[in-house]
């Protein structure tokens, strides 16, 4: 501790003291796995994870794209309005997007709990994407009616826009 001055009072840390636990006696630190890693690890699963990752990436991506019109096109409406409701428009134009985040996240959570069958990680990595586009189709499909009922916007059509 050192004795400013005023009478202030600062503590100064020699720097092994902000070295990691361990450092100082040579040991080194076990890498955390994330759930990156898993999908991008080779190993023999390689052969479907991958494809899966690019398949939820290039959805995700998609979905934040249209998010993006929409509220480009709500601010071409009424550029006041956007805004004033930009806290709570953004984060909606995110919803379907982030469907395919969780599914990123969900699948090696599954497959790395220990407790989890075989059969459960299986269904995991098939429905991941069929999942996350269903529940994405509808965040997406509510926020469309919400958009055209109540601000009155038409909004381009966009893949895979049924109307």
């Amino acid at each position: 501790m050192r004795q400013l001055h005023g009478g202030l009072t600062c503590i100064i840390r020699s720097p092994m003291s902000l070295r990691a636990p361990g450092a100082a006696q040579g040991q080194s630190r076990s890498r955390v796995a994330t759930w990156l890693s898993w999908w991008v690890t080779p190993s023999p699963s390689f052969v479907w994870r991958y494809p899966l990752l690019i398949a939820l990436a290039a959805a995700g991506a998609w979905y934040v794209f249209r998010g993006l019109v929409k509220m480009a096109f709500i601010f071409d409406a009424n550029a006041v309005m956007s805004f004033v409701f930009a806290p709570i428009l953004l984060p909606l134009a995110a919803l379907p997007a982030y469907c395919f985040y969780v599914a990123l996240r969900g699948v090696p959570t599954v497959w790395r709990a220990p407790g989890v069958t075989h059969n459960r990680k299986l269904a995991s990595a098939v429905l991941a994407l069929p999942g996350a586009w269903i529940v994405a189709i509808v965040f997406d499909l509510i926020e469309i009616i919400a958009i055209r009922g109540v601000l009155g916007i038409r909004l381009p059509p966009l893949p895979p826009d049924g109307f």
